[in-house]
């Protein structure tokens, strides 16, 4: 939720370590050679890495637990929203204004990046369930092919 972000954004930013901030660079850094290559697994994990070392720098284990939990669920659905390659840049320019905005230590600048990449994320994975659930109303009904009778 908003609330929860906007928490964690901002402890973020008071409490990160310069060991935890140059973690998380290094992280990012690895990520944008993933993209470069083109290596969407590895792009994933090193996104992952990068949103739990975030979250880990605010040291708020409420705030840690609640983002592990809604992440879990949206897992599946997160790996795919980057297969469109100018969604998938749109994410990668949003990581780098992430890390100039803990560079800056700018807990607004952060804040209102996090909410970008979060609604941009929300409605890509509303476009992929609606597509879903578009392939699956236009499918032709076949039952009759396994029930042994013609309709």
């Amino acid at each position: 939720d908003t609330f929860t972000l906007r928490e964690r954004d901002s402890m973020a930013q008071r409490r990160i370590t310069e060991a935890e901030l140059n973690n998380i660079k290094a992280l990012h850094f690895e990520m944008l050679a993933a993209y470069t290559r083109q290596d969407l697994s590895a792009y994933y994990r090193l996104n992952s890495e990068i949103h739990r070392a975030i979250n880990a720098a605010a040291k708020n284990p409420v705030l840690t637990a609640t983002y592990n939990q809604v992440n879990a669920r949206l897992q599946a659905l997160r790996f795919r929203s980057n297969q469109d390659g100018d969604k998938w840049q749109r994410a990668v320019d949003e990581h780098i204004a992430m890390v100039q905005a803990l560079e800056a230590r700018d807990p607004a600048a952060l804040r209102q990046v996090l909410m970008h990449h979060l609604d941009n994320k929300r409605n890509v994975v509303i476009d992929q369930l609606r597509a879903v659930r578009h392939s699956i109303d236009s499918t032709p009904d076949t039952s009759f092919l396994t029930e042994g009778h013609a309709p």
